[in-house]
């Protein structure tokens, strides 16, 4: 890829940008997921009644693109099996096809033994999960008990923002400056030895430790 760069004023139709320009400008400033301290974060609790959630408001960014819910979202589940249970995941999908972000329902397979569904990640439709509902088999209703939120619990699924900007690895840092650090100690106790009290490599490791 070719150095891209921007933005400039537009002389006679020169300089033309897209909303991935500039929605790319946030990025290293702005990490994927859901900002924590903003509304409730879309936390999911049950309807007042029946087989249905409401999802809280909150902001997101993914994908170069945000998305904020300023009213609580009612969404509507499947009816639940007379027999076998199942596992339905509630996803903000950010679909660069229709240009449309939304939340949505992905249904689980009923069965004895459930696993979470199976989300979609292509190059232009991504699913991300807010909560898992877990459904018993003659559910008429959902409960608190069955719902498990999503974001922030697990490493490899949705995250909070829980800062704007994100760190940087300094083991390359801290490997030169340890090597510096003990190269000035060892010159500096052979030219003036009864100045310092010997101290090992260990211990000048331990202070560079992160």
């Amino acid at each position: 890829m070719a150095l891209e760069y921007g933005f400039y004023d537009s002389v006679n139709g020169d300089r033309k940008y897209n909303s991935l320009d500039f929605g790319r400008f946030f990025d290293g400033v702005i990490t994927n997921g859901v900002f924590a301290t903003y509304g409730n974060a879309f936390k999911v609790s049950p309807a007042s009644s029946g087989m249905s959630v409401t999802v809280g408001t909150g902001k997101a960014w993914f994908n170069h693109r945000w998305s904020i819910l300023d009213t609580p979202l009612s969404l509507s589940l499947s009816s639940s099996d007379p027999t076998l249970m199942r596992i339905d995941a509630i996803v903000l999908e950010i679909n660069e096809e229709t240009r449309i972000n939304s939340f949505k329902v992905i249904e689980g397979t009923s069965g004895n033994q459930v696993e979470k569904p199976q989300l979609t990640n292509s190059d232009t439709v991504h699913q991300y999960a807010i909560a898992y509902i877990t459904i018993p088999a003659a559910a008429t209703s959902i409960l608190a008990s069955n719902i498990e939120y999503a974001v922030g619990t697990d490493k490899s699924g949705t995250q909070f923002i829980s800062a704007l900007l994100e760190t940087i690895d300094a083991s390359a840092f801290i490997d030169s400056w340890r090597d510096e650090y003990q190269q000035l100690l060892k010159d500096t106790i052979v030219t003036e030895p009864s100045a310092f009290t010997p101290i090992s490599d260990s211990q000048i490791d331990s202070m560079f430790t992160i």
